[in-house]
C-alpha cells in the first residue's frame, strides 16, 4: 500500500538535470512516496556526445526516451512531465511558465516540491529561471508545505573539481547552509546507471568521473527555501545534518 503521506514535485529545467538527486529519487520510490518530476524543455539545444549530431526535434526525442529509460532504472514508475519549451528560453517565459506551474500544483496537490535556488547550481540562466517561477509560485500556494532548492556544498564542489574534466559547479553554498543532507549510498549503484542511461549527454569520461563522485560523496543535499509548519522529521527518511563521513 503506497504511502500518500507526502506527495513531492520536482520542477526541473532539462532532462538529466534529476541526476543532481537522483539517489534521493530512488529513495523516494523504494519507500512508495509519490513523486512527479517536471521537465520545462527536453533539451533541443543541448549536445550529442553519441556523434550521432542530433539536434533539435530530433535531440528532443531521444533525451525524452534517455530520461524514461534513467527513471525506470531508479524505480520510479510516474512518468515524466515534458513541457517542451525551447532550450535557452525559459526567462523569457516567466508569466507563462507560473501559470503551467501552478497548474501543475493544482492538479499533483504535492505538499512538497524541489527545483533549483537562485545560483540555478551551475548558474544555468534555465536553471535559475524555473527556480525563480517556482519560488514565485510557491508562494502563492498556502497548502504547499515545503520548497526544497537543489543545491551543492562546497564540500562535494571540491569532490567535482577533483574528479570531473567539465566542472559545473559555479555557485558552491557553504556546508554550515545546508539543512537537509541525504544519505543514499544504498542507491549508489541506481544513481550511475541512471546517468549512464543519458548516452547523448555524458560520455564514457563523464560516466567514469561520475562513479568516482558518487563514491566519494555518497549523499545529496538541499536547502529547505521555505516552509509551513512541517517537520523534517515528517518524511520519517529524510535526515537533516547528516554527520560527515570520513572515506
Amino acid at each position: 500500500m503506497k504511502n500518500t503521506a507526502n506527495k513531492i514535485l520536482a520542477i526541473l529545467a532539462h532532462p538529466d538535470d534529476e541526476t543532481l538527486f537522483s539517489g534521493t529519487i530512488a529513495l523516494l520510490a523504494d519507500k512508495n512516496i509519490p513523486i512527479q518530476i517536471v521537465y520545462a524543455t527536453s533539451g533541443d539545444a543541448g549536445g550529442d556526445a553519441t556523434g550521432q549530431n542530433l539536434s533539435g526535434d530530433a535531440l528532443a526525442v531521444v533525451r525524452e526516451e534517455e530520461t524514461r529509460d534513467s527513471l525506470k532504472i531508479l524505480s520510479l514508475s510516474t512518468p515524466p512531465i515534458f513541457l517542451k519549451y525551447h532550450d535557452g528560453n525559459l526567462k523569457n517565459k516567466l508569466p507563462e511558465l507560473r501559470k503551467n506551474i501552478s497548474k501543475l500544483i493544482n492538479d499533483f496537490r504535492p505538499n512538497i516540491i524541489v527545483t533549483f535556488g537562485p545560483d540555478g547550481v551551475s548558474g544555468h540562466p534555465d536553471h535559475i529561471a524555473i527556480g525563480a517561477a517556482t519560488d514565485f509560485v510557491f508562494d502563492t500556494k498556502e497548502d504547499v508545505e515545503m520548497l526544497l532548492h537543489i543545491v551543492i556544498s562546497e564540500t562535494r564542489t571540491k569532490i567535482y573539481n577533483s574528479v570531473a574534466e567539465n566542472y559545473l559547479v559555479e555557485n558552491a553554498v557553504s556546508d554550515k547552509a545546508i539543512n537537509l543532507k541525504i544519505d543514499v549510498e544504498k542507491y549508489n549503484d541506481k544513481r550511475l546507471n541512471a546517468a549512464v542511461a543519458y548516452k547523448t549527454q555524458f560520455t564514457e569520461n563523464d560516466c567514469k568521473a561520475i562513479g568516482e563522485l558518487i563514491e566519494k560523496a555518497p549523499y545529496e543535499e538541499f536547502i529547505i527555501a521555505r516552509k509551513r509548519g512541517m517537520e523534517v522529521a515528517y518524511f520519517d527518511l529524510l535526515t537533516p545534518r547528516m554527520p560527515g563521513r570520513s572515506r
